[in-house]
């Protein structure tokens, strides 16, 4: 089963109640559980919710999304570094900007 990746709008719409996609994430949340694949998040997205939340004056909102995601043994926690960025990403990123913007026939 392929692993799905817990991103940044999908954690909020599932957690904040008056998201304009709330009840589709929770839709989609819920068939998840029937058979939930593995689930994998990095520590940019841990901070970026947490930043959300806690600008929204909703710090222990976000202190209770941020324990339950560290702590959870269906989450595989990716921490993201500078070295980490590096070696998954130089040289790569220049190709693809170049793709992306079709300044080359690839």
């Amino acid at each position: 089963m392929k692993a799905l990746f817990l991103d940044t709008g999908y954690v909020i719409a599932l957690e904040a109640v008056d998201d304009q996609h709330h009840l589709d994430a929770d839709k989609h949340w819920s068939n998840l559980l029937k058979a939930l694949p593995p689930l994998v998040t990095t520590t940019y997205v841990i901070n970026e919710v947490a930043t959300f939340f806690n600008s929204r004056n909703r710090h222990a909102k976000a202190v209770e999304i941020v324990n339950r995601l560290i702590s959870s043994s269906s989450v595989q926690l990716i921490h993201v570094g500078e070295k980490w960025v590096y070696d998954k990403f130089v040289g790569r990123v220049e190709v693809f900007l170049i793709w992306r913007y079709n300044l080359i026939a690839l």
